[in-house]
């Protein structure tokens, strides 16, 4: 292991010790199925809570849902959300390769009503509040603690920024 990606993941996991220490955090895997294809999820909730503050969904970004996605929903869920991390590639078309994280992109890109359907069924009776994309401003894995474009001033301002978002549009 990276002694960077070491630190990053203690960071990490200090990081979900210290605001969840009143919570009871759960994660647990979703299966669910479109047109025929089964997709896995994962939800995380603080089952210390008799209702969350409102559920966040989770969209990963082209090398599919991974422990990456599971930190993130474990982290809102210790701040009092439900948080869905969804599947858009399908339970057994998870990609191992850049070729494939490109291929898996490319197929989604290439079919917007598959995409956006599967979308719909992941989010199927949200009533939708917001959306926030980590994307811009910066180089595309600045919050991935295992990348090598990891930012951590990045990442805790943009967390910052998406926690203030969430306090004001979740209600």
């Amino acid at each position: 292991m990276h002694q960077r990606t070491f630190y990053t993941s203690l960071l990490s996991a200090l990081f979900l010790s210290v605001t969840s220490a009143h919570a009871q955090v759960e994660l647990r895997e979703l299966s669910y199925q479109h047109d025929g294809q089964t997709y896995l999820g994962y939800v995380a909730q603080n089952t210390r809570l008799e209702q969350p503050l409102g559920t966040v969904m989770i969209i990963h970004d082209w090398d599919g849902p991974n422990r990456y996605e599971q930190l993130r929903a474990e982290q809102l869920a210790s701040m009092g959300y439900r948080a869905f991390a969804v599947d858009l590639f399908g339970r057994d078309r998870q990609p191992t390769s850049m070729a494939e994280n490109r291929a898996r992109t490319r197929e989604l890109y290439a079919d917007r009503d598959e995409f956006r359907a599967s979308l719909e069924m992941a989010r199927a009776g949200m009533d939708v509040q917001g959306y926030v994309s980590f994307h811009g401003g910066a180089l595309h894995s600045f919050t991935v603690y295992s990348s090598q474009d990891y930012d951590l001033p990045a990442d805790q301002a943009s967390w910052h920024a998406f926690s203030q978002f969430l306090q004001q549009q979740i209600r």
